[in-house]
């Protein structure tokens, strides 16, 4: 296959990425979602799991913070670490952050003559909804790796419910800006660079995204509501469908609606001399994540009704041997529960197009024009 069939194929150019987040036995979470959106997209992937739980109930086991170390080290030793991004998620204990860190920092220290030739997307994976689900040590330990990443992807939990883990990151006025347009949410999409943010997030029936750039003047803008994307059932979208979106931004280099190559600046970050907001890059990758997002939860919500007119009555009834009437009654929702949760699982590999050729549905727009 020649390069401009290559290209035709797969949006992204050939990228090398070490993928260092969680795995599951079954579903699509961490690593199992972003490893399979970004082969799709033409990225060689190196996944390294933080953790392997079978699915939603964490049985399984958590990666030892030396262990990482050992395995990162088995890729330098056979000279594997020749690696275009770095892309982190889900990390457990401090311990294994603070690992993930000296790896970040090495990988970055390899290509520091070369501005644009490395880039860290840092997902700092450690709660929803009001709790954490990681170590309270985590939070310290992630906020001491903010400075070094380069695409940083909190949901708004973790931009404005960790404490002062931000702080210093954003001007007051530039995170009132972007956080303020996602009250309430419960998925995300990220904040770039040292003060750029691209949040994604859904709120009732809607998704939202928001966006701040530390280049261009700090300009903000909202990259649109997408309404009708969650029915009832798939009010709060899966875990990790917000990995299918994230390398959206590794491509936006090569879109024809930009006049500047961003693989050769630092951090990827547009130049101040780019003053529309509606057209930077990351305004152009909000609204292409989003569009992704939309089309696979309208599929996985038509798959998710089918499978579910197909359920038996008779398949509820597996609890009528046990115990007594209350006993059987709770074990007959727990196992209606369980058929749900598995019908709304994200279907991500038949609607991969969704990922590679997503439609743009709603357009960005300017939240604030001024310097902050």
């Amino acid at each position: 296959m020649d390069d401009e069939s290559n290209a035709e194929e797969f949006p992204v150019p050939e990228t090398h990425v070490l993928a260092i987040a969680s795995h599951v036995v079954y579903g699509y979470v961490g690593n199992t979602m972003a490893t399979t959106v970004m082969q799709a997209l033409g990225c060689d992937v190196a996944a390294l799991n933080t953790v392997q739980y079978t699915y939603k109930h964490h049985t399984g086991s958590r990666t030892p913070a030396s262990e990482i170390r050992e395995l990162y080290s088995g890729l330098k030793q056979n000279h594997l670490n020749d690696l275009d991004m770095l892309l982190t998620g889900y990390i457990p204990t401090a311990e294994a952050v603070e690992a993930v860190g000296d790896i970040a920092r090495d990988l970055k220290l390899r290509g520091k003559d070369k501005p644009g030739s490395f880039f860290w997307a840092l997902d700092p994976v450690m709660g929803d909804q009001g709790r954490l689900y990681v170590d309270e040590a985590v939070i310290p330990a992630f906020k001491n790796l903010l400075k070094d990443a380069d695409l940083i992807l909190p949901n708004q939990f973790e931009l404005d419910g960790t404490g002062d883990m931000f702080s210093g990151l954003m001007a007051g006025r530039l995170r009132e800006a972007v956080g303020g347009r996602l009250k309430g949410a419960n998925m995300s999409e990220g904040v770039k660079g040292a003060g750029k943010t691209l949040e994604g997030a859904e709120v009732t029936k809607q998704l939202k995204g928001a966006g701040a750039s530390k280049g261009a003047g700090n300009r903000a803008v909202e990259a649109g509501r997408l309404k009708g994307a969650t029915e009832r059932g798939l009010e709060k979208p899966k875990p990790g469908i917000d990995k299918a979106s994230a390398p959206e931004t590794h491509h936006q280099s090569d879109d024809d609606e930009i006049d500047f190559d961003l693989s050769k600046q630092k951090s990827w970050i547009s130049p101040d001399t780019h003053t529309d907001a509606t057209t930077l890059p990351l305004a152009i990758a909000a609204e292409k994540a989003l569009g992704s997002i939309q089309s696979i939860l309208i599929k996985t919500k038509k798959a998710r009704d089918e499978e579910l007119k197909n359920f038996l009555d008779g398949e509820t009834s597996s609890g009528n041997g046990i115990g007594n009437e209350r006993e059987r009654e709770i074990e007959r929702e727990r196992l209606s529960h369980l058929r749900k949760t598995k019908a709304a699982e994200v279907r991500i590999v038949r609607n991969i197009e969704d990922v590679k050729k997503p439609m743009v549905r709603y357009k960005a727009v300017a939240l604030m024009m001024d310097s902050v």
